[in-house]
């Protein structure tokens, strides 16, 4: 008999203990609520239908706010969690191949800044760094974008292959461009 005293005792203030850590009354509580006023009230005066249907929807309210934390808990994870850090990865993909400058701390501690060609992007942590000749920079050191680099070789190659083009149709060598 002790024991089993005992051991309700305990769960009883384990009980106790896990309602004082909640600061906010939860839809189970006020549901009790409601039943226990129910309960003990006076059968020579009982509850006011006006009371009644007031509480209902003051617990149908409580029911929604709390679905809605839910939501928007779940929704803020997913945000934070998946899609921004996608979208950074992404955005930083974008400077890959332009060129950037960028500060960094020098041997003395003193902020200098330099210009590289960002050659990749990696995550750490959920954070990307661009990759600039073998250092990884944050993004937030990024202090000006250049043109893209690689958009430019492009664009070199092409003005050459038509230098190339003008030259051998000036010394009469035919190329598959002009069988066509």
């Amino acid at each position: 008999m002790t024991v089993e005293a005992t051991a309700a005792a305990a769960n009883n203030t384990a009980q106790t203990a896990a309602k004082s850590n909640k600061s906010i009354m939860d839809k189970d509580d006020f549901l009790k609520l409601l039943v226990t006023e129910l309960r003990y009230q006076n059968p020579l005066q009982p509850m006011e239908d006006k009371e009644f249907i007031s509480q209902m929807a003051t617990f149908s309210s409580l029911e929604q706010m709390q679905n809605l934390n839910s939501t928007m808990t779940g929704l803020a994870d997913t945000i934070n969690n998946r899609w921004l850090p996608s979208m950074m990865m992404q955005q930083a993909g974008q400077m890959v191949g332009r060129e950037v400058a960028y500060l960094y701390l020098d041997e003395n501690e003193e902020l200098q800044s330099t210009v590289g060609i960002v050659d990749s992007v990696i995550m750490r942590q959920g954070t990307p760094y661009l990759v600039i000749q073998g250092q990884e920079v944050s993004m937030e050191a990024v202090i000006e974008l250049g043109g893209s680099v690689v958009g430019m070789e492009t664009a070199y190659y092409s003005q050459i292959l038509d230098k190339l083009d003008q030259l051998l149709k000036q010394l009469g060598v035919e190329t598959e461009e002009s069988h066509d």
